[in-house]
């Protein structure tokens, strides 16, 4: 089944159906490569939502502090799926000496207005022990660890995929699960349909049918349309004396 994984197998199995249907279409493998990777990452992002999952989660170590003033903040090394409560950052952390070792210390997820209250509360105040981030755009800003030196942080995020890169090899395995897979081809070929059918249902062929008294139809507009359809003299309208 591994090899029923691929952005190959697949990619050409949809091609090939498509084309079947739609012989004089103009479709190749890379609108159907495009296609896959944009639906593999709505089904991954639906997947995250009901379910958090460490086979998307990506790290990434030594992440470069810089400084906004006296706030640290980092920018996000990759694009990230854009969940609720910032869930498209799993962790982010940092390195703290105790007496003792090296430990991690977790940051805690805010927001920017929230992150005014957290000053108030003893329990909540930001500190190195007890520090927090927040997002602005591709930033992530981090609270109580304004006087400590912080070069690097860790990062585990869930990263999203970019469709529209090059670096794709058609033999690497999609990373789907097996009926996860299934529903991206299914989707693909519902999206390959649709999109082929669209054009020719949009086609304006023949003369307008429409009769005078029709919903939203005055008889100027019917003269109109057939004005062109009617022999010169017809279209000479005489009054009677």
């Amino acid at each position: 089944m591994a090899g029923q994984n691929t952005y190959r197998y697949v990619v050409y199995d949809v091609l090939t159906t498509m084309q079947s249907a739609f012989p004089d279409a103009d479709i190749n493998a890379n609108h159907i490569l495009y296609w896959a990777r944009t639906v593999e990452n709505l089904i991954r992002k639906r997947h995250l939502n009901k379910l958090e999952s460490g086979a998307y989660l990506s790290q990434f170590a030594n992440v470069p502090v810089l400084k906004d003033g006296i706030r640290h903040y980092i920018e996000l090394p990759s694009a990230i799926y854009d969940l609720a409560f910032e869930k498209g950052i799993k962790y982010i952390t940092h390195q703290r000496s105790t007496s003792i070792a090296f430990t991690h210390t977790l940051f805690q997820p805010t927001s920017q207005s929230e992150s005014f209250r957290l000053y108030y509360s003893p329990y909540e105040v930001p500190s190195p022990s007890n520090p927090y981030f927040y997002r602005v755009n591709s930033r992530i800003y981090f609270l109580g660890v304004e006087n400590i030196k912080l070069p690097t942080v860790e990062m585990g995020l869930y990263t999203a995929i970019d469709p529209r890169s090059s670096q794709v090899n058609l033999d690497d395995t999609i990373n789907l699960n097996e009926d996860q897979v299934a529903q991206l081809r299914i989707e693909l070929l519902n999206m390959g349909r649709y999109m082929l059918m669209i054009p020719s249902e949009r086609d304006m062929e023949g003369a307008d049918t429409r009769t005078e008294g029709s919903p939203g139809v005055s008889r100027s507009t019917i003269t109109s349309n057939n004005r062109n359809q009617q022999p010169q003299e017809e279209q000479i309208e005489t009054t009677p004396e």
